[in-house]
């Protein structure tokens, strides 16, 4: 087991060596954390650098870590829908993601993931509309209806700002008009969890990190918005 301070540096690394399009060196040091310190948030950002980089086989097998990580992280299984969705020949397999991701918001249907350093809000209303749209890619038309259904639900009167997909999707389904070209909600490609500033700046200062908070992905800290 690697030290906080030693974990904090590789992760701060991998950080900024991909905010500078080095993604060579932003997975070389993302990798170099031994397996037993890898936290949910240093996988989860593995994960993102692989996917900008095309590896979506690896970001896979990272997000399937982050998941057993930590199981409450929805963004996680969020993820891991899409980049099924990508790999084509785990296409099947994004449904039940989505369908995960929506099963973790328990009390209200949106969370946000600030400050744990990813500048990231999820809407259970988008994990819906993904689910749906996968299960429409899938040929399962009548459940994806259910999940558009559910998606429209969810997003009420909030303002959701991708209410346009849900129009679109459902009228493909019920009136077989609408573009085929219809895209899933996204995730920008660019985000990662960024350490604490404060950690960062005191990597040399044991006595400091001692009293702060382990590194480590606990979802149940996130502030549900």
């Amino acid at each position: 087991m690697e030290s906080p301070a030693k974990v904090l540096e590789k992760w701060s690394a991998g950080v900024e060596a991909f905010k500078g399009r080095d993604h060579r060196k932003a997975i070389s040091s993302l990798q170099s954390i031994s397996p037993e310190s890898h936290t949910a948030k240093t996988m989860f950002c593995e994960a993102v650098v692989h996917r900008a980089s095309g590896n979506l086989e690896s970001a896979a097998r990272c997000l399937e870590s982050v998941m057993e990580k930590d199981p409450h992280l929805a963004v996680g299984y969020f993820l891991m829908g899409i980049v099924c969705l990508e790999l084509k020949a785990r296409k099947a397999d994004a449904p039940y993601y989505f369908e995960q991701a929506s099963h973790k918001f328990t009390v209200r249907n949106e969370v946000g993931y600030a400050t744990l350093g990813l500048r990231f809000k999820l809407h259970r209303a988008s994990c819906e509309y993904n689910c749906a749209h996968a299960l429409w890619l899938n040929g399962q038309g009548g459940n994806a209806l259910l999940w558009v259904q559910a998606a429209r639900k969810t997003a009420g009167a909030a303002g959701f700002q991708y209410m346009s997909k849900i129009d679109e999707l459902e009228s493909i389904l019920t009136k077989k008009k609408g573009s085929k070209n219809l895209l899933i909600i996204d995730m920008n490609k660019d985000l990662l969890f960024v350490p604490p500033k404060t950690k960062v700046d005191n990597i040399g200062n044991k006595q400091f990190l001692k009293k702060e908070k382990s590194t480590d992905c606990d979802s149940a800290l996130i502030p549900l918005l």
